[in-house]
This record gives C-alpha cells, sequence and structure tokens, in this order.
C-alpha cells in the first residue's frame, strides 16, 4: 500500500505541474490577446461576474471536501456499494446547487449597473447578456459533469483528468485567440468558451465512467438516518470554514468595483491570474497529498502522522517562501514589459498581495491533516468571522490606503486562521503544538532576512525588459536557496526533503 500511494503521489505531482505549467503559458497567451483586442475594462467586468458567481456557489463548498472524506475508507476496502450511495448523494446535491446558483443569479441582474463603475463608455455591449452567459457557463458544470472528480481525487487519480485538461489547454487557447483576433467580440469569445468547455467536460465524465464503471450502475443503497447526519455535519462544518476563503477572496473584486472602479478589478486580476496559477501549482503537491495523508491517518499512529506533518510542512514553508520572495521582487518587472507600467500596482500593494499568498499557502498542510482527521468542527467560525470582518474593513481603508486598504484588510483577518494548527496537534496528533509555532517563528525570521537580503541585491538590476525580471529572478532564487541551506542544512526536516528529492530523481526522471 505505501509503495502504491507514493507511487500515485508522484505520478499526480508530475502530471499535475506539466499541466499547471502548460496551463500557465496558455493563460498568459490568452490573456495577453484579451487585453490587447477587447481592452482592460472587459477584463474587469469578466473578473467581477466570475468573483460573482463564485459567492453563489457558496453552497457547494463543504460537500466536495467532505465526501472526499467519506470516500477514503470505501476505497481503501473497495466498499462499491458505499462509493456509489456517495456518489449519487453527490450529484443530487450538485443538481440542486446548480438550480439554486441559476435562481440566485437570476436575481442579481437588475444590481448589475450598481456594481460596475468607472468604465468611461468602454463597454459598448449588453452587460446584461455577458453575465447570463457566464451563468450558465456555470449552471453547466453543476447539472451534469464537477461532481465526478471528486472520485479521481480520494482515489489519487486526478492525473487522469489532468491529462485532458492539457489538451484542452492548448487547443483552446488557439481557437480563443482566433477568434479575439477575428471578431474582437466579448460575446462571441463566450459562446465559443462555454461550447469548448462543455466538450471538456464530456470527455472529462466519459473518461471517469471509464476509470470507475460502478458510476454507470444504476442500483444503489440509500443511507441511514445517522449516515446523513454524519456526513451533513461535516459537510455544514467545511462549509462554515470555506466560506470564508471565498468571501475573501471574491468579495475584493466587488468592493474595488464599487468603491474605486472596475477597471482596477482587471489590472488586480492580472496580478491574481498569476497568483492563482501558482497557488495551483502549490496545490498539486497538498492536492496529490491529501488522500495519502487521509490513507495515513488511518493507518499510522498518530505519533508518525505528525512526524510527516512537520517534514511536509518545512518542505512546503521552503517552496512558498521561495516563491513569495521571488514574487515580492518581480512581479511589476513582468507586468511592465507584458502589458504596460500603466497597468501595474505600486510595490506596497504588489507587498500586500504576495504576503495574503504566502499566509494563505503557508497553512495548506495544517488543512489538508485537518481534513483527513476530520478535525471540520473545531475553529470552524474562526474564518467565517474574519471574512465578515474583511468587507468591512476593506471598505475603511479605502479612503486611507486606496486598494491597497483592500488587501490589507485581507492580512489583517486572516492571521487568526493560524489558531488551526493549535486545533490540529491538540485534537489531532493530541499533542502540543508549542513546538511547531517556534519553528513558525523562525520560519517568519528566515522568510524576513532572505527578502531584505534579496530586495538589497535586487535593487541594482535596473536595465528592464523580460532580462531584468530574470535576473531578478535568479538572484532571489540563489540567495534565498543559501539562506535556508545555511540555517537548516542539519535538521531532520532537511534531511527528509534531501531523501524526497532522491526518491523523486529515482522514480521519475530515471525512468524518463
Amino acid at each position: 500500500m505505501e509503495a502504491s500511494r507514493r507511487k500515485n503521489f508522484y505520478t499526480n505531482i508530475s502530471v499535475g505541474m506539466i499541466q499547471r505549467g502548460v496551463t500557465l503559458v496558455t493563460s498568459f497567451v490568452n490573456r495577453t490577446v484579451f487585453i490587447y483586442t477587447l481592452g482592460m475594462a472587459y477584463l474587469g467586468v469578466g473578473g467581477l461576474f466570475t468573483d460573482i458567481l463564485t459567492i453563489f456557489s457558496l453552497a457547494e463548498l463543504g460537500i466536495g471536501s467532505a465526501i472526499t472524506y467519506h470516500l477514503y475508507k470505501p476505497l481503501a476496502e473497495n466498499n462499491k456499494e458505499k462509493i456509489k450511495s456517495l456518489m449519487h448523494f453527490y450529484k443530487v446535491c450538485y443538481r440542486v446547487i446548480g438550480v439554486v446558483i441559476l435562481i440566485v443569479g437570476l436575481c442579481i441582474v437588475p444590481f448589475l449597473d450598481y456594481l460596475i463603475t468607472d468604465t468611461d463608455n468602454a463597454i459598448q455591449i449588453n452587460i446584461e447578456i455577458v453575465y447570463l452567459l457566464y451563468l450558465t457557463n456555470t449552471v453547466t458544470s453543476y447539472l451534469f459533469f464537477a461532481y465526478k472528480t471528486t472520485l479521481l481525487s480520494a482515489a489519487q487519480k486526478v492525473y487522469k483528468s489532468q491529462l485532458i485538461d492539457i489538451a484542452y489547454s492548448v487547443v483552446s487557447t488557439i481557437i480563443f485567440s482566433i477568434v479575439l483576433l477575428y471578431y474582437r467580440d466579448f460575446i462571441v469569445y463566450l459562446v465559443v468558451k462555454i461550447g469548448c468547455d462543455i466538450i471538456k467536460n464530456v470527455i472529462i465524465s466519459k473518461e471517469i465512467d471509464r476509470v470507475f464503471p460502478l458510476l454507470k450502475e444504476k442500483a444503489y443503497q440509500k443511507f441511514s438516518k445517522d449516515e446523513i447526519k454524519q456526513i451533513s455535519e461535516n459537510i455544514y462544518a467545511v462549509f462554515v470554514g470555506k466560506i470564508s476563503g471565498t468571501i475573501f477572496t471574491s468579495t475584493d473584486s466587488i468592493i474595488i468595483s464599487r468603491y474605486i472602479g472596475t477597471i482596477l478589478v482587471g489590472i488586480s486580476d492580472n496580478y491574481r491570474m498569476i497568483i492563482r496559477n501558482i497557488i495551483s501549482l502549490g496545490g498539486i503537491f497538498t492536492g496529490a497529498l491529501l488522500p495519502a495523508v487521509g490513507d495515513m491517518a488511518a493507518r499510522q499512529s498518530r505519533q508518525e502522522c505528525q512526524k510527516r506533518f512537520t517534514n511536509y510542512n518545512f518542505l512546503c514553508f521552503w517552496i512558498y517562501s521561495l516563491i513569495a520572495i521571488c514574487m515580492a521582487h518581480t512581479f511589476n518587472s513582468f507586468i511592465i514589459p507584458w502589458i504596460g507600467e500603466e497597468n501595474t500596482f505600486a510595490q506596497i500593494t504588489v507587498l500586500v498581495l504576495v504576503l495574503n499568498f504566502w499566509l494563505d499557502l503557508i497553512l495548506q498542510i495544517v488543512y489538508s491533516f485537518r481534513a483527513a482527521y476530520g478535525l471540520y468542527k473545531y475553529g470552524e467560525y474562526i474564518q467565517l468571522i474574519g471574512a465578515v470582518c474583511n468587507i468591512f474593513l476593506s471598505i475603511k481603508l479605502i479612503p486611507i490606503m486606496g486598494i491597497t486598504g483592500v488587501f490589507f484588510a485581507t492580512t489583517i483577518t486572516n492571521l487568526p486562521t493560524f489558531l488551526y494548527p493549535f486545533y490540529l496537534f491538540k485534537y489531532g496528533f493530541q499533542s502540543s503544538s508549542l513546538e511547531y509555532y517556534k519553528k513558525l517563528l523562525g520560519q517568519v525570521g528566515a522568510l524576513f532576512i532572505a527578502y531584505i537580503v534579496s530586495g538589497y541585491c535586487c535593487k541594482v538590476i535596473v536595465i528592464g525588459g523580460y532580462l531584468e525580471f530574470i535576473l531578478k529572478g535568479l538572484v532571489c532564487v540563489l540567495i534565498t536557496n543559501l539562506i535556508f541551506f545555511f540555517l537548516y542544512f542539519k535538521t531532520d526536516e532537511f534531511r527528509f526533503i534531501k531523501k524526497e528529492i532522491l526518491v523523486l530523481y529515482n522514480k521519475v526522471l530515471r525512468r524518463g
């Protein structure tokens, strides 16, 4: 089982890295063609509508994670009847969610003009039609396809859908670019995008049916009242925990559009696109790890799981801190030659965005182990309270700090989430979390030192263009790795990283 879990883990990471790399490149191509053919105002509208519909999708939050948690045991035991029952329940839930999103989404149509500001007649199309197309794309996914991918994730076979995503990213980018360059019409672009997304979802759905033929079987066992109660309690707990993440990320665009300007949503979305892609790269590791952690929690002792957590957590700190430092010093050096200096934020704004990125990712391993132990009910309201406070604090800080205030409000209200490690250690590992927090403080110090030293060296690189971006990136990578190496090379966690790199080399690179 250990060998199989490790094999799936590295397969998911390898394919995931390729998939996210391809997606990263194609996203930039799509975004570049979009900006130069339609403009920043349309980009802002698209980002705004995407975030609005994300908020309407709050009903989904919790169901996927809870169902994944309940799938670990029947998958390990090959309990097909239990798997069928869970997936049928999941399908019904998703179809109800799709209908709810459709109804709630239609109710927002009369208020669209209130949310879109400062476009200076740059938008020459019917906003309601554009919004309805976005709504159609979202609802279609929920009604027919989305629920099946959870089974791939729980079974550590998500790479099968990622292979389809790779082909889709390349083909769709070519199609979208041709449509944008030839028609220069936002509505035509959206119609084509909806068609392509449906085709992709159908293909993924068929592939999942092939891997899991049991999904095509009509007969299934109904849950008992106790089973429904248990699943519902987990769904509720996860929902409360995850709703805040959606509010944090999605309400920012609405606040910016309403109180500052819709065009700034487009500029912000360029930064967020890069951050989302990098977070997705980081999510490959935690996403591939989560099913393995769930299996580990079911089979191994709490002490062994805590040791694994410490090692994985250190690996994430190293990777995510390195990325954050590179982003902080190179973000604008990339944006300027890409779409112009007029579409950049001040360095302090960039720094706050990167800080939020780091605060989000540094706890991902905590969330993975928390989910594996089913500890959803502990601290379930921390993020929800923070998310609500984030809305009011963002509005209050806009007159003082402008758009930076919106992002800084997220920073402040995110800090209480660092209580989650306490709950993980107390109720999951059943041990003290003091050592974790001591190491966390040391990691923050190491991050600060690497940031300052890297920034000092990057100041001398002022040559413009992509060469400046590349040189600054190389400097950040070199200095950060050197500092981390000298600080941590004698630790058990560093020896773990070294061992895992050698395993990855032997399992993947040599075989290739």
